[in-house]
C-alpha cells in the first residue's frame, strides 16, 4: 500500500507539472502573437531590428538586385520607389512605410522591398541613395541605414551637403570605410532601380507595386495608381490576403 501510494503520488505530480507547462505555453504564445502598438515603440529601433537581404531578379537584358527589409520567405513584397530628399517620400515614409513596417514586416507577413529613384529634389538625392547602398553593405543594417537617413534629409536645420558626415557620426561608421564604395564606376544601386522605373513607366516618386512570391512583375496595387502613392489601407489588405490560408 505505501509503494503504491507513492507511485500515485509521483504520478499526479507529474500530471500538474504537465498541466503547468501547457499553461505556460500557451501564455508564451499569446504573448509573442500579441499585436504591436506601434506608438509604445521608437521608431529607430524597428527598423534596426528588421532583418535585411539583397533580391536578385531579370527583367529583359536588367538583373536588377533590389535591398529588402523582412523576411526572405514573406509571401508578399511590397515595392516602394522613393528618394530621401522627396518631401512627398518623406511624408510617405512616416504616414504609411512606418505602421507597415510594425504591422506587418516584422511579423514575415510581407516584405518592403526599396528602390532609390533620384527626383531631383536635391542635387544630393543621387548621392544620398548611392550612400544608402554603400552604408547597408557597410554595416549590414539597411533598415537603420533606411531610417536615419530619411531622419537627416528631412531635417531642415542639417544643410544637404552634410548627410554624409551626420550619417557616419550617428552611426559610428569608419569614414573610410564607405570610400571604396562611393567611388566605385556604375551602376550603382540607384541607376538599376532608375532603369527598372523607366522600364515600368514610372516617373514620379514615391510611387508603389507588389510582387507575389516569385513571380516578379512588380503589379500595380488593385485600386492604386501605377503612379503615386498607395494608401495604406490598400496595402494592408493585399498583405492579408497574401497571408489568406
Amino acid at each position: 500500500m505505501q509503494f503504491g501510494g507513492c507511485l500515485n503520488f509521483i504520478a499526479t505530480l507529474i500530471v500538474l507539472a504537465a498541466s503547468l507547462l501547457v499553461v505556460a505555453n500557451v501564455e508564451t504564445t499569446f504573448t509573442q502573437t500579441a499585436p504591436i502598438v506601434v506608438e509604445s515603440l521608437d521608431t529607430a529601433e524597428v527598423y534596426a531590428s528588421v532583418p535585411s537581404y539583397r533580391r536578385y531578379r531579370a527583367l529583359d537584358d536588367l538583373t536588377p538586385d533590389a535591398l529588402v527589409l523582412g523576411s526572405e520567405s514573406a509571401p508578399i513584397a511590397i515595392v516602394v520607389f522613393t528618394d530621401f530628399f522627396c518631401p512627398a517620400c518623406q511624408q510617405y515614409k512616416t504616414s504609411t512605410l512606418d505602421d507597415l513596417v510594425v504591422n506587418y514586416v516584422i511579423t514575415g507577413q510581407a516584405a518592403l522591398e526599396i528602390r532609390f529613384l533620384p527626383t531631383a529634389a536635391s542635387p544630393y538625392s543621387e548621392f544620398t541613395a548611392h550612400l544608402a547602398e554603400c552604408a547597408a553593405d557597410y554595416t549590414g543594417e539597411f533598415g537603420l541605414v533606411f531610417h536615419t537617413l530619411f531622419e537627416i534629409a528631412s531635417d531642415q536645420s542639417i544643410p544637404d551637403a552634410m548627410i554624409l558626415q551626420e550619417l557616419i557620426a550617428r552611426l559610428n561608421i569608419d569614414p573610410g570605410s564607405l570610400d571604396l564604395c562611393l567611388n566605385a564606376p556604375p551602376p550603382a544601386q540607384h541607376d538599376r532601380d532608375s532603369q527598372l522605373a523607366a522600364a515600368l513607366e514610372i516617373t514620379g516618386a514615391p510611387s508603389v507595386r507588389y510582387t507575389l512570391d516569385d513571380i516578379f512583375d512588380w503589379a500595380v496595387i488593385p485600386g492604386g495608381s501605377p503612379v503615386g502613392p498607395v494608401p495604406y489601407e490598400l496595402l494592408a489588405g493585399i498583405i492579408e490576403a497574401a497571408n489568406a490560408p
